[in-house]
């Protein structure tokens, strides 16, 4: 797949998840739901060749290797800036806020600036490592959000 298809691929995961983190909605505290998207992204990003640079692979290795830190830095800060809360019921709900928007600001400048030392460098960057990175934002944010919520004690209710 080239880089074009890659691009709407990641804009399209990117644009579900923000409009999706950008409302309220129940935090599901099973195993399955939050990781569908990462599950998906993972091995489409992974299904080609190209995803490392045979020309320079010490420096391909490095650059994914900041990209993964990126990605886990990232979800770690979008979640904690993820407003959580119990509703009337006990279930609960979480929604992203203005820190919630500037940590994804940072992160997509972050990855931005990543790319630019990958084409400063002669290192291809290709879009498959952007949806890997992506991927890993989205399953460390979603995993740590559930973690939240699994271990947040819920108003008593009377």
């Amino acid at each position: 797949m080239s880089d074009v298809p890659d691009a709407v691929v990641i804009v399209a995961a990117a644009a579900a998840a923000l409009a999706h983190r950008f409302r309220p909605g129940k935090v599901i505290q099973e195993v399955r739901p939050w990781w569908i998207l990462p599950a998906v992204l993972i091995p489409v990003s992974a299904r080609a060749p190209g995803f490392l640079d045979p020309g320079r692979p010490a420096r391909s290795v490095a650059l994914l290797a900041a990209g993964a830190l990126l990605g886990a830095a990232a979800g770690a800060v979008w979640a904690r800036t993820t407003h959580l809360w119990a509703d009337s019921s006990g279930a609960f709900r979480a929604r992203g806020g203005r820190a919630t928007a500037a940590a994804w600001a940072a992160g997509t400048a972050a990855g931005a600036a990543l790319y630019g030392l990958a084409v400063l460098g002669g290192v291809r960057y290709a879009g498959q490592t952007m949806m890997l990175v992506l991927a890993l934002a989205l399953l460390i944010r979603a995993g740590a959000v559930a973690l939240r919520a699994r271990t947040a004690k819920a108003p008593a209710t009377a």
